[in-house]
């Protein structure tokens, strides 16, 4: 067979084989789970949302500053919403601000707008989910 540069692959009978497709992709932190029919899809390692108390934040409206280690913003949103909390984007609407890693200012000014502060585990804690250690950081060669 010959190969072409646009990658098709021709036979010595004249009938062209496209082969299989390759695609470009970037490193991301996101794992590859194989479909029934053998496709591919990405799923990020921080989307499991975790399985607690039902009601546990009834009545509470969140909002996320600064990122989770153990899940991204979507699962934040979907974590306390399948717990019966709401959650805003809005500090004014507020009532508890989960503060990740660089939460910027939004920290500051809840203090200021009596919105009470908790971090991730004590997020954890409030719908009854053991926290999981954030993964270590690998030392510097």
């Amino acid at each position: 067979m010959l190969t072409s540069f646009s990658g098709e692959t021709a036979s010595s009978d004249g009938i062209e084989d496209k082969g299989p497709e390759v695609k470009k992709t970037k490193t991301t932190k996101k794992a590859k789970v194989a479909k029934e029919d053998g496709a591919s899809k990405k799923v990020s390692k921080r989307t499991a949302v975790p399985q607690g108390y039902a009601q546990a934040l009834a009545g509470q409206t969140y909002m996320l500053a600064g990122t989770l280690h153990q899940m991204d913003h979507k699962t934040f949103t979907q974590t306390v919403e399948l717990h019966g909390g709401t959650h805003t984007t809005k500090l004014d609407d507020a009532d508890i601000l989960v503060i990740g890693a660089n939460p910027g200012k939004k920290s500051d000014d809840a203090s200021d707008k009596g919105v009470h502060t908790i971090d991730e585990e004590k997020f954890f804690d409030a719908i009854g989910v053991d926290y999981p250690e954030p993964p270590a950081k690998r030392a510097k060669k």
